[in-house]
């Protein structure tokens, strides 16, 4: 009975043939005497391969897609740089337009940018006028590059444009940190850059004296209407259509 009892309790320790890993030994192999290879071993899974495509590839594929805000933006600096895109300068200007144009200078940085390109040419047909007003915007926004209007009124004080001064002389009548003021220094713009026949700027003298005028310095112009009607006349004159159809 007790070799019975032995026998069966070596039986119950024992592992079945359906849990116990079989054992194959491959004797054939030139780098092993006995290869054990368990059946039961561990099965690798591949593990997702990790997603290393440019960041800027994807906003500007989310921009496309969605016409995402923040993602367009990148993507706009990136076309117009080649970095993590093929370079794309039109595609960049078209970007920066939507941005300026959609976001009235909210982002005064894209408008900037496109104003670049503007006075440039690089993407976009040259528009010095367009790109000082965007500069004079983006000003009253807080980001002021005043030094990019100084120097296109200096070329119309030159003779070698005829834009820049009226944009400038606003930036320098507005009370935004940021922006420089000097009111007497806007004025003396004005009345040179009607002078040269700036129809913007006769135009401008012209609402001026309508009401009267005064700034914080001190400068003022006051209302005298029969001055603005003549300014009128000359903004007029000059090609401003708007000024022609004041009666």
């Amino acid at each position: 009975m007790r070799s019975l009892a032995a026998v069966v309790l070596l039986s119950s320790c024992a592992p079945s043939p359906s849990s116990a890993p079989s054992l194959s030994i491959d004797l054939a192999s030139p780098t092993s005497s006995a290869r054990v290879a368990l059946d039961q071993r561990p099965v690798a899974t591949a593990s997702p391969s990790a997603d290393r495509s440019d960041p800027r590839e994807k906003a500007a594929a989310t921009c496309e897609a969605t016409a995402d805000i923040q993602a367009c933006t990148i993507a706009a600096y990136a076309y117009e740089s080649g970095d993590g895109v093929p370079k794309d300068v039109t595609r960049a200007v078209e970007l920066f337009q939507r941005l300026c144009d959609e976001e009235a200078g909210i982002f005064p940085q894209p408008c900037q940018s496109l104003a670049a390109h503007l006075l440039s040419g690089e993407g976009i047909a040259k528009d010095p006028a367009r790109a000082a007003r965007i500069h004079a915007a983006t000003c009253s926004e807080g980001v002021c590059d005043a030094d990019v209007l100084f120097a296109l009124c200096a070329d119309a004080g030159n003779g070698t444009s005829n834009v820049g001064c009226v944009p400038l002389a606003s930036v320098l009548t507005m009370p935004v940190v940021g922006a420089p003021s000097n009111p007497k220094l806007a004025r003396s713009l004005i009345e040179a850059a009607c002078r040269r026949r700036e129809a913007e700027a006769c135009r401008k003298l012209a609402e001026w004296y309508a009401d009267g005028w005064s700034w914080v310095d001190g400068t003022s112009v006051p209302k005298d209407p029969k001055r603005s009607r003549r300014f009128l006349k000359e903004a007029c004159d000059a090609g401003d259509a708007s000024a022609c159809a004041v009666k």
